[in-house]
């Protein structure tokens, strides 16, 4: 884009598939591009992504996206850091994607809407402190993520459809962090639980089961199952229904004496 352009319409490049970068001259005094990727010229907003780019590194000096990035769909992105984007993640761009391993989400996410990397190739990724609310499952099936910490910041989750997702076959991990008012992954469980009410909501096959830990929730291994072998501890006073429905390579339940 020569240094004489003073404008650009949002839907110039459509349908541009083969597109994989855009360049601004430096001398042009209403538009910019960093890695290929159309902005104005202080970066504050996001104009236009090409097709084809693979990786795409959002500024912290852009909190607007014209064409609403978190709304389009980067077949050939495999990192995304959403920078000082504000607003939710929805399942749009990265459902599906077959290319994307690494997402770090910035402060300004702040939430994770419903099946949001379902069926991806995800494999690591970061969820910044401002995050509050995570629809039902984020992460379903996304059969290569390997670690999950939920932020202290969240105060919102729903786990009432089959927690973060079935089909977590790599998970390694799963934290809560210090300092979240609402729940914890406390003893190194790898599980998510109910401060509170000491309630188990969603379990994995890494998982162990606190002795702090009163009930055990609806389907808390139904997406992903549980271990081999599983003790319920003397805490334990209530096991809802459907605990450990689809729990197909459970041998053996030791349950507490007073169940």
């Amino acid at each position: 884009i020569p240094a004489s352009v003073v404008n650009i319409d949002n839907s110039a490049f459509t349908d541009c598939s083969e597109l994989e970068s855009i360049n601004v001259s430096a001398d042009n005094e209403v538009y910019s591009s960093i890695e290929g990727v159309l902005y104005n010229k202080d970066q504050s907003i996001l104009l236009n992504v090409p097709h084809k780019v693979k990786s795409l590194v959002i500024p912290h000096t852009c909190t607007i996206s014209e064409i609403d990035v978190l709304n389009t769909n980067f077949p050939y992105v495999e990192s995304f850091n959403s920078g000082g984007l504000v607003g939710e993640l929805s399942a749009t761009p990265f459902q599906g994607h077959s290319n994307i391993k690494t997402v770090v989400l910035g402060p300004g996410v702040t939430k994770l809407n419903m099946e949001a990397f379902r069926m991806s190739s995800l494999e690591n990724i970061t969820m910044s402190e401002g995050l509050q609310i995570i629809d039902p499952r984020p992460f379903d099936y996304c059969g290569q993520l390997k670690s999950i910490t939920i932020p202290s910041s969240v105060v919102d989750v729903n786990v009432s459809d089959y927690g973060f997702g079935g089909g977590l076959n790599s998970l390694e991990s799963f934290v809560v962090a210090e300092g979240n008012s609402i729940y914890d992954s406390r003893d190194n469980c790898n599980a998510f639980i109910e401060t509170d009410t000491n309630t188990l909501l969603v379990g994995f096959p890494i998982s162990t089961i606190p002795d702090s830990i009163v009930t055990i929730g609806y389907g808390a291994f139904e997406a992903n199952g549980c271990g081999i072998h599983m003790v319920i501890p003397e805490s334990v006073t209530s096991i809802r229904p459907y605990a450990f429905y689809n729990c197909s390579t459970l041998e053996e339940i030791v349950l507490p004496t007073n169940l």
